[in-house]
């Protein structure tokens, strides 16, 4: 591996990424990423993980001195053009549970993370993400009128099948104010 020197510090950039701060580093204008901070924030083994680098990515793979609090370090870094690569060869199904859901969060944002610092110097906040109720039903309904010779479909979701009964009469502008249950009996 060939040790390069970055010597000023505007060089290294300081991405904080869900607890762990991880570092985009300028090379002839190429962006490089730190890895050790990476596999360690990931919970993964440094040894294992520099091997496979060494192994599958050396041509996108430096050995950098990067300016730290305590000094200049010599830091494996990989070129950011490859992370998305190397992020992919880890496979979620094969590490510890515990330490499985921040693989996955790794894998789908760390590498635009690290990337739009890089292009940008800030990550804009990402509107959340809303989830679908967790409804027990879900209903998919058509229902043809023969008057006016046409058939309107519409969904939705309930927890209860009276909940299905209200949503169509409500549907069709009827107000339900008490239901009950029949008793069934199936021969």
């Amino acid at each position: 591996m060939l040790s390069i020197p970055v010597n000023e510090p505007s060089k290294t950039i300081n991405v904080p990424f869900h607890g762990s701060d991880l570092y985009v580093v300028n090379y002839n204008g190429e962006p490089y990423v730190p890895m050790k901070p990476i596999v360690e924030g990931m919970g993964l083994a440094w040894g294992a993980q520099f091997v496979k680098l060494k192994q599958r990515f050396s041509k996108g793979v430096s050995e950098i001195e990067i300016p730290t609090k305590t000094g200049n370090q010599d830091m494996v870094c990989l070129a950011l053009r490859k992370l998305a690569g190397w992020l992919a060869t880890i496979s979620p199904n094969k590490v510890k549970a515990s330490i499985r859901d921040k693989v996955i969060r790794y894998q789908d944002e760390c590498d635009d993370v690290l990337y739009e610092y890089w292009t940008t110097g800030e990550v804009k906040a990402k509107a959340p993400v809303k989830q679908p109720p967790n409804f027990r039903y879900i209903i998919k309904m058509e229902v043809y009128d023969k008057h006016l010779n046409k058939t309107e479909v519409f969904k939705g979701g309930t927890e209860t099948p009276e909940g299905i009964i209200n949503g169509v009469a409500r549907r069709y502008g009827y107000h339900i104010e008490d239901m009950f249950s029949l008793s069934i009996h199936v021969f």
